[in-house]
């Protein structure tokens, strides 16, 4: 049952934020897409906490996001880290 509702939650943020991730236009897979935060972040939309709170308070989180596919997302990070080790 968790299993089922949290599948068809991301189901929804999914389609609410286009579908598709915003900088390769991935779609096939919903699995393979994630939210990543450009605003101050209180949790994650990741499995455990996309069940665990009210659609309400997910949907206020999500608005903090932007879709992203696993790809993108892991290069987003990885320029991100890469720019702070050389600020050191």
């Amino acid at each position: 049952m968790r299993k089922e509702r949290r599948r068809l939650r991301k189901k929804k943020l999914v389609e609410l934020f286009g579908g598709k991730c915003v900088q390769c236009g991935y779609h096939k897979n919903n699995t393979a897409l994630e939210f990543h935060h450009t605003k101050n972040k209180l949790f994650g939309l990741n499995a455990q906490n996309i069940t665990r709170y009210s659609w309400e308070t997910i949907l206020k989180e999500a608005e903090k996001c932007i879709l992203l596919c696993s790809n993108c997302h892991k290069e987003l990070h990885s320029k991100i880290n890469e720019s702070k080790i050389n600020d050191f």
